[in-house]
């Protein structure tokens, strides 16, 4: 389920962040940004375990806390979304 969250989240924050119209990615990534903070401990926790299977993933994860605890955690995963996609699909494939 967390991969789920996970991709889709990403894949939302990667599409809107390639739109022109920016009143809707501020929108929308409020939206996100509730959800997120809410999934993002869960996330943390299951990327932890997933780290063992797949050690690149420990400075994703580094970076997953640092971004935490900063605020508007949706806008600032936007810059780490592409290379969050791209490893999630290694461990958990869509």
């Amino acid at each position: 389920m967390t991969c789920l969250v996970a991709h889709t989240a990403t894949e939302t924050i990667i599409k809107l962040s390639r739109s022109p119209d920016q009143d809707a990615f501020e929108a929308a990534r409020i939206g996100l940004e509730g959800a997120l903070d809410r999934d993002i401990a869960r996330i943390i926790v299951d990327l932890t375990g997933l780290r063992q299977a797949d050690p690149a993933l420990e400075d994703l994860l580094e970076e997953l806390r640092r971004q935490a605890g900063q605020a508007g955690i949706a806008f600032e995963l936007r810059n780490l979304s592409e290379d969050l996609e791209r490893r999630l699909r290694m461990v958990c494939p869509p």
